[in-house]
């Protein structure tokens, strides 16, 4: 599998990666998949929302910190 890399190196064209960000208030960190939105139409703050989101859900409750592609599959 690949190596951690810094978040700004990370794709921003809807790529889904796997991200790595801080929880809140809980001292871990939260690893899943991840994909950055622009001018999302986020319903619980009826407006737009540009920037890391979690597929069908939401944005990431933290800026993510890091982040890798996911592996290719296995034949």
């Amino acid at each position: 599998m690949s190596e951690w890399r810094p978040i700004e190196t990370a794709p921003k064209d809807g790529t889904l990666v796997i991200g790595c960000w801080r929880s809140v208030g809980e001292g871990r960190h939260h690893v899943g998949a991840m994909e950055y939105r622009v001018d999302w139409w986020w319903p619980l703050i009826r407006k737009q929302y540009t920037g890391w989101c979690v597929p069908n859900s939401g944005p990431t409750a933290t800026d993510p910190i890091s982040w890798m592609p996911f592996p290719e599959p296995t034949p």
